[in-house]
């Protein structure tokens, strides 16, 4: 009985010793198995890590080869930019030369223009028109043109007038006192004129101006009226009229008429002098 109870209790030992030992071969395999898988997954971390690593290599090797080109294109850039610099000012000094070539030359030709004697002569003659233009005597201007065109036979027009041009306000008013002095003339002889007799009619029917009607009154009508709107040239023209028609008349006017005329002459002579010059300029 005790033997029986021995040998139970060497196979419990023995069970007990046999779960116990595959119990640390179990703990043993899993630790073997835990400490496998983790230097696989090392193994792996590691892999990955050569991979950045070549990876980030490459991306620096990369980046060093784009510097360098960077610093070569900024290179480039500098150089082109001093030959940028060098043309712009060689450009600018050759601007600033064609300029002032360009007003050499300008200041040549308005040199010739200035010293030109025909210039000079036009200068004179604007300095005389001004004189006349102000309505006063231009003798010391005409006598200044006349040294600088001493061949000019035209000046002789000039003269005549060269105490003062009449002005057409001037001219209208003494147009106004002859007609007056005529018809007081007229009535202290006892002369029933034709003019006494038109002033007379003026007040009871309108007088017809037109260009056709060659009578006394209506040439005189005309005349006011082209007194008034500053057309001396149709003046002229009747009188030339009058003159032909009625003598008696125009002897009244005739020497308002030379004034006229002399004024007219004055102008137009001024206006082919300045044309003469100028043309003379241009040539």
């Amino acid at each position: 009985m005790v033997s029986q109870k021995k040998s139970v209790n060497l196979i419990f030992i023995s069970l007990v010793i046999l779960v116990i030992g595959g119990a640390f071969l179990i703990a043993s395999l899993w630790s073997e198995m835990k400490q496998k898988e983790t230097a696989f997954e090392a193994v792996s971390a590691i892999e990955s890590i050569k991979t950045e690593l070549q990876l980030l290599k490459t991306a620096n090797t990369n980046f060093e080869t784009a510097e360098k080109e960077f610093i070569s294109i900024k290179e480039e850039f500098e150089v082109i930019k001093e030959q940028l610099t060098k043309i712009n000012t060689e450009y600018a000094k050759q601007i600033d030369v064609e300029n002032l070539d360009k007003r050499i030359k300008e200041l040549e030709e308005k040199n010739k223009i200035f010293s030109n004697e025909n210039f000079l002569k036009l200068n004179a003659l604007y300095q005389l028109r001004f004189a006349i233009s102000s309505e006063k005597a231009y003798t010391v201007e005409l006598n200044i043109l006349k040294k600088l065109d001493s061949e000019e036979t035209a000046f002789e027009t000039l003269e005549q007038t060269q105490e003062g041009l009449p002005t057409i306000t001037a001219l209208t008013e003494e147009f106004k006192n002859i007609q007056q002095q005529m018809n007081n003339e007229k009535k202290e002889k006892g002369i029933k004129g034709v003019w006494v007799k038109i002033k007379n009619l003026i007040r009871i029917q309108k007088i017809n101006t037109d260009s056709s009607d060659t009578s006394t009154p209506a040439i005189m009508q005309r005349i006011e009226k082209n007194l008034t709107e500053n057309n001396l040239n149709k003046v002229v023209v009747e009188l030339e009229t009058l003159k032909t028609t009625d003598t008696e008349t125009f002897t009244f006017f005739e020497a308002w008429n030379t004034k006229i005329n002399q004024r007219q002459n004055t102008l137009k002579t001024l206006d082919e002098l300045t044309q003469k010059y100028l043309k003379n300029i241009k040539d």
